[in-house]
């Protein structure tokens, strides 16, 4: 059952009926997700990242991108699903507001342009926590992808202030994967769909 009271992101919507969403898919956990483009920063390859103690147990750690500190996001366990143990898991670097974080994936597969015909709102089932982690759902032909809403994916209360490396700790400068540059898509690219 949906329910008529909750709604997705209207501004998400707006913007689909004008000027059309654009989403990059990945895979978490068997799953397909999307998310907008306008959120992500660049694709890396997954570097080890240094330890965030205190971190709720989604939060992998932290990173040096780039001059900022970014925390990883492990993905499937912030959504609640299996994790695959994928080899060769991507970091997604996603600009928000307030900060920047990485979302590691298991894969990243694919653009999609979204019509606003094609969004519809998160069915109400489940914890409400984990349906705030939704802006709601995209049809894909036959099959269905959820749009994840990356403000909900970290709080900002997350992240002990004592846990976080200053720019000058050894540990921080060792972790940039920036030099390498950005990985292309279609270095991860999944034709699944």
């Amino acid at each position: 059952m949906f329910n008529s009271n909750r709604s997705f992101d209207n501004q998400a919507v707006t913007h689909s009926a004008v000027h059309g969403l654009v989403v990059l898919s990945v895979s978490v956990g068997g799953e397909m997700f999307a998310i907008d483009v306008r959120s992500v920063r660049e694709i890396h390859a997954w570097v080890r990242p240094s330890s965030l103690p205190g971190a709720p147990h989604y939060l992998q750690g932290m990173l040096n991108f780039c001059g900022e500190v970014v925390p990883l996001v492990l993905l499937a366990r912030r959504l609640g699903l299996a994790e695959t143990g994928s080899t060769a898991p991507v970091t997604v670097m996603i600009e928000r507001e307030a900060d920047t974080i990485g979302l590691v994936v298991d894969a990243v597969c694919d653009l999609h342009s979204i019509a606003a015909d094609q969004l519809s709102v998160t069915p109400a089932v489940g914890a409400a926590g984990s349906a705030r982690l939704l802006k709601g759902v995209i049809t894909l032909d036959d099959s269905l992808m959820c749009l994840l809403d990356v403000e909900e994916m970290l709080p900002a209360n997350a992240i002990p202030e004592a846990a976080l490396l200053t720019a000058g700790d050894p540990a921080f400068l060792s972790q940039d994967p920036s030099p390498a540059g950005p990985i292309s898509s279609e270095a991860h690219h999944d034709r699944r769909l």
